[in-house]
């Protein structure tokens, strides 16, 4: 990739496009393995490279962390991550099995009428 050159701070500077230390696993394989895969599996076309399905996972494991762990807090001090895997176990399990999670909710109990 290209560095800037010269003083940030002076006008006569020439930015540079990126610094190895900024590039991420998705630019180094867009810059040089692309062209390889596509060559490859040209019959599927650029689609099929989206990474939005593992997007897509991180922004529901981000909001079930802060939705419905207790973030490695809690009686038993257990990792979040663990809380989240729980969650997604339990959610396989009722969708494998075509169970109505309804059933299982537990029912509250009036303290006061």
């Amino acid at each position: 990739m290209t560095p800037g050159i010269g003083n940030p701070r002076l006008s006569s500077y020439i930015k540079g496009l990126y610094t190895k230390s900024v590039i991420t696993p998705y630019i180094h394989i867009l810059v040089y393995h692309i062209h390889e895969l596509m060559n490859l599996h040209k019959q599927f076309g650029l689609k099929v490279f989206s990474c939005s399905p593992v997007e897509r996972k991180n922004g529901m494991q981000t909001a079930k962390y802060f939705q419905k762990t207790t973030k490695g807090g809690g009686k038993n001090n257990k990792l979040a991550v663990i809380d989240i895997l729980d969650y997604e176990n339990c959610d396989l399990y009722y969708y494998v099995n075509e169970i109505d999670d309804n059933q299982f909710k537990i029912k509250k109990i009036k303290l006061y009428d």
